[in-house]
């Protein structure tokens, strides 16, 4: 069964704090390449989950783009 917009839009929008969140703590624990490449790709999950929120219906292929 497919998720409402609503719930799919509440989703994404815990998904994209718990990213945020996770993002921040490696920021603040680690220092270097750990804290470098760790948090481009949470980031860029972040933007992606908040894509979801924005748009819930659109496509993954063209929501990535």
């Amino acid at each position: 069964m497919p998720l409402s917009t609503r719930t799919t839009r509440v989703i994404a929008l815990a998904s994209a704090a718990v990213i945020l969140a996770i993002a921040l703590a490696l920021r603040a624990a680690f220092d270097g390449p750990v804290e470098q490449h760790s948090g481009t790709a949470l980031y860029a999950s972040m933007v992606y989950a908040g894509g979801y929120v924005l748009w819930p219906r659109l496509s993954p292929w063209r929501r990535a783009r």
